[in-house]
C-alpha cells in the first residue's frame, strides 16, 4: 500500500522580489528647435508573493511603493507595464491585463529567477482615477456623499465643542456650566445635541433666551440690575409697635413710637442729562495755545516746535486724537509726546482753557503777521532757489483728475527735525514770497 504523495508547496507562498522602475517626466527642454520632455527614472524595491489572482493588489503594491497611493486600480481601471526577468536576453513583455499577468506569474514561478524588473509609465498611470474623487470615483453613489456630509457636521460639533469647553468647562469634570446671575444651567446636554453655541444659548425652558443672549456674547455684556433689598424686619417692628399702642398694652410711660406710613417703592425717573456744551468752532490760534499748554502742564518739551508741522497738515487740537500716529511721527513728533499731547488734546478741548481769550494763554495775538516758512526750489535739470512764504493750504481747485506737471520739486524746512521734507499732495503754496539772488544755488 503506498501513501499518498504529498503535493508541494504552492508556488503561491514563495517571495520574489521586484524592481519597480517608474518613469516621470520633468520640464521639457529644447534640442534643435524642438521641444521634448525630459524623462528620469525612479527606482524602488518590492517583495511580493503572486499568484494567479492577486493581479490588483501587485498593481497596487507598485503604485505605493513609488508614493502614488492616491491612484487607485480596478478590474475596469488598470495600467499596463513591461517586465524583464533576469539573466535572460529578451525584450520587454508587455502585461495588459490579467491574463497576460497569469503568463508572466508561470514565468516567474518556473524559471524561480531573481528581481525581476518591471517597467511604468507615469503617463498611464495619471489616467487613473483618485481618492479626492476625480475619474470614476466621481460617479459614486449616494452613500458616498451622505458620509462626507457627516464627517463635515462632526467636523462643525467638535469645534463647537471645543469653544464651549474653552469657555464653560468645569474645573473637576468634562461637564459645562454656564453661570447666569440667578444660577449655574448646565451645558452639556444641549451641546451634545448640537443646540449651544458662544452667542446663542440652549433651547431650554429654564434658559430664557431674550434675556441671556446679552450676557453670553462678551460685546453686550450687561450686569444685572440689583432688585432693591426691603428690610422686612424693621417694618414688622414699627407694625407691632402700632398694633400694641392702639390695644392699650403699652403702658403711658413707654414712649410711643413715631410711626409713619409705610410709602410703597417709588419707581425711580431718570434725571434728563444736562444739555451738551457746543463745542467751540476750530480757529488757528487754538493750536498754538494747545501746544503752549502742552509745555507748561503735560511736560512735551519743545511742543511749540511742532506747530509748523501741524499747522502744515492742518491738524489742530480737535482733530488730534483721531490722526494716525505714523503721520505724526514723520512731522518729527515722538512717541512719548504722541501719546501726552493725544491725551491732553482732548482733556484740553472739552476743558475751560479752550474758551479762554487768546492773549491770556500768552500766544501772540490775532494781529500779529502770518507766519513765514522757509520752502526750497529744486529744478529737476540743476539748481534750485530759497523763498519765505505763508504755510502750505488745501489746493481746492485739484480733484486728483489731473497730475501738474512742474520743472521743479517743491520742499519746506522743517525746524524740529532740521531738515527739507517734501510738501504734501494736495496741498499748494503762494510761490509770490520774497526771493533774492543770494538764495540761488547750484547742483
Amino acid at each position: 500500500m503506498s501513501l499518498p504523495s504529498q503535493s508541494p508547496t504552492p508556488y503561491t507562498e514563495k517571495l520574489h522580489s521586484f524592481t519597480i522602475l517608474l518613469s516621470v517626466y520633468g520640464p521639457k527642454k529644447k534640442e534643435k528647435g524642438k521641444t521634448t520632455p525630459k524623462a528620469t527614472m525612479k527606482k524602488k524595491e518590492l517583495t511580493f508573493a503572486v499568484n494567479d489572482t492577486n493581479y490588483l493588489d501587485f498593481l497596487q503594491h507598485v503604485l505605493d511603493k513609488h508614493g502614488q497611493g492616491q491612484y487607485r486600480v480596478s478590474s475596469s481601471k488598470h495600467f499596463p507595464f513591461k517586465f524583464v526577468l533576469p539573466k535572460v536576453q529578451s525584450n520587454a513583455i508587455n502585461v495588459n491585463n490579467k491574463v497576460d499577468y497569469k503568463d508572466m506569474v508561470k514565468r516567474i514561478c518556473s524559471i524561480h529567477p531573481g528581481p525581476t524588473k518591471i517597467y511604468v509609465n507615469t503617463k498611464h498611470v495619471e489616467k487613473l482615477p483618485t481618492i479626492d474623487g476625480s475619474g470614476d470615483k466621481s460617479n459614486s453613489s449616494g452613500e458616498d456623499s451622505g458620509k462626507k456630509k457627516h464627517s463635515d457636521l462632526d467636523m462643525h460639533l467638535a469645534w463647537w465643542r471645543m469653544k464651549l469647553l474653552s469657555q464653560y468647562k468645569n474645573e473637576n469634570n468634562e461637564g459645562m456650566t454656564y453661570v447666569r446671575p440667578v444660577g449655574p444651567i448646565p451645558l452639556s446636554p444641549a451641546m451634545d445635541e448640537g443646540q449651544a453655541m458662544l452667542s446663542v444659548p440652549q433651547n431650554l425652558e429654564s434658559f430664557n433666551w431674550s434675556n441671556k443672549v446679552p450676557f453670553l456674547h462678551p460685546a453686550h455684556k450687561v450686569q444685572a440690575q440689583a432688585s432693591q433689598n426691603i428690610d422686612i424686619n424693621s417694618i414688622t417692628s414699627v407694625l407691632l409697635l402700632q398694633m400694641l399702642a392702639n390695644s392699650g398694652f403699652l403702658s403711658p410711660s413707654v414712649p410711643r413710637a413715631h410711626t409713619s406710613p409705610v410709602l410703597p417703592p417709588a419707581t425711580p425717573t431718570c434725571v434728563p442729562p444736562d444739555p451738551p456744551i457746543s463745542p467751540p468752532i476750530p480757529s488757528p490760534s487754538h493750536l498754538s495755545c494747545f501746544l503752549h499748554y502742552a509745555e507748561m502742564n503735560l511736560g512735551v518739551h519743545n511742543a511749540t516746535l511742532y506747530e509748523q508741522e501741524l499747522e502744515l497738515q492742518l491738524i489742530g487740537p480737535d482733530i488730534l486724537m483721531d490722526i494716525n500716529d505714523q503721520t505724526l511721527t514723520r512731522a518729527g513728533i515722538t512717541t512719548g509726546d504722541t501719546i501726552h499731547l493725544k491725551k491732553g488734546s482732548l482733556l484740553w478741548w472739552n476743558g475751560p482753557d479752550v474758551k479762554r481769550k487768546h492773549s491770556d494763554t500768552g500766544a501772540s495775538s490775532g494781529n500779529e503777521p502770518l507766519k513765514k516758512i522757509m520752502y526750497e526750489k529744486r529744478f529737476k535739470d540743476s539748481g534750485g532757489s530759497h523763498f519765505t512764504a505763508s504755510p502750505t493750504t488745501i489746493n481746492k481747485d485739484d480733484d486728483g483728475s489731473k497730475l501738474a506737471l512742474l520743472d521743479y520739486d517743491l520742499y519746506y524746512h522743517c525746524k524740529s527735525q532740521d531738515q527739507w521734507l517734501p510738501v504734501p499732495w494736495g496741498f499748494v503754496v503762494d510761490e509770490t514770497g520774497e526771493e533774492s539772488e543770494d538764495d540761488i544755488f547750484s547742483t
